[in-house]
């Protein structure tokens, strides 16, 4: 009698290799600032904002030329008022840099980071996977 489809035995889920999920991660990097223009990547002291109000993220935006999609990357814990600027504006996304992805960084054509969120990202590849 022959069985047709997956065995019990048969384990379809793998991880990836460390390496393999660093290097996918700076190629993105590389990608995203090879081809789309240097000025894009964007480091600043920190993200704090003076005000709640969306009106100021608008205007750091429309100085942006050429701007589309924009991703604030912060290092820590988002500040609320970071959250309530920018909440309503579809084309701003916030993220901690611990949740920073591949996909997240070429989905948007301006990234803008904290320093210590480039620490921390930094930190973070070279520490191992532990599985």
């Amino acid at each position: 009698m022959v069985l047709l489809g997956m065995h019990s035995y048969d384990n379809i889920f793998y991880t990836l290799h460390y390496l393999d999920v660093i290097s996918g991660f700076w190629l993105g990097m590389l990608d995203f600032v090879d081809f789309v223009f240097v000025y894009k990547l964007l480091v600043f002291d920190d993200l704090n904002v003076p005000t709640h109000k969306t009106k100021y993220i608008v205007n750091h935006f429309n100085q942006m030329e050429g701007t589309k999609k924009l991703l604030l990357v912060d290092g820590g814990p988002i500040d609320e008022k970071l959250k309530l600027a920018t909440q309503n504006l579809h084309y701003v996304n916030v993220l901690p840099a611990i949740g920073l992805n591949v996909y997240s960084i070429l989905l948007h054509d301006t990234l803008v980071m904290s320093r210590d969120a480039v620490n921390r990202i930094v930190e973070r590849m070279h520490t191992p996977i532990n599985r």
